[in-house]
């Protein structure tokens, strides 16, 4: 069996464009959608939305450290599926990845059929109407689009992919800039 010592894994994304990913993942799934659901069906839950991101965030410090723990012990590409079959035996490893893919491709459906909801409800905050987004038609419309829009991106490649989760988390710190400023100013008339 030959070697190629000259063969290398080609790294296309930087450490900047991987966090972004990952938080660009959580917050688009979670804190958009938890958060604006939670706060239209429990409106006095207010200001305990954020803490309650924030306890989830520490217990989620747990998988953190196993992943951490995981990649050092076993740094072999395949992430859970590889950790997983090698802990405990191939059946299982395989049966838990693909239980978090079928997770997964689920998750991106939801987000895909609620995008409408966030954008409509941020948009009635803004003052503009948008109820026309919450048309059976219009979300199965714009749930495809976002499906074939993501499987658009997987097929231009990682080097796309790290360019957009990079322009999102921009935009993500972006409005939280903007949201915490207009927060600000709003408490500071409240206290006038």
């Amino acid at each position: 069996m030959a070697t190629h010592p000259d063969y290398r894994l080609a790294k296309a994304l930087g450490v900047a464009a991987v966090a972004a990913s990952a938080i660009a993942n959580e917050y688009g799934a979670g804190i958009n959608f938890v958060s604006v659901q939670s706060l239209d069906v429990y409106p006095a839950a207010r200001d305990l939305v954020p803490l309650a991101m924030i306890v989830t965030g520490i217990v989620m410090l747990s998988k953190t450290m196993l992943f951490m723990r995981f990649s050092a012990a076993i740094p072999r590409a395949g992430s859970s599926y590889v950790w997983i079959a090698r802990s405990v035996n191939v059946p299982v490893g395989f049966v838990a990845s693909f239980i978090n893919w079928i997770s997964f491709t689920a998750a991106m459906g939801f987000i895909a059929f609620v995008f409408t909801t966030f954008l409509a409800t941020a948009l009635r905050d803004l003052g503009i109407d948008a109820a026309w987004l919450l048309h059976p038609v219009v979300r199965f419309i714009v749930g495809l689009v976002m499906i074939w829009g993501a499987v658009g991106l997987h097929l231009a490649g990682v080097r796309a992919y790290g360019r957009l989760v990079s322009l999102l988390m921009l935009l993500i710190l972006l409005a939280r800039r903007g949201h915490f400023r207009h927060r600000a100013h709003r408490l500071r008339d409240e206290c006038r």
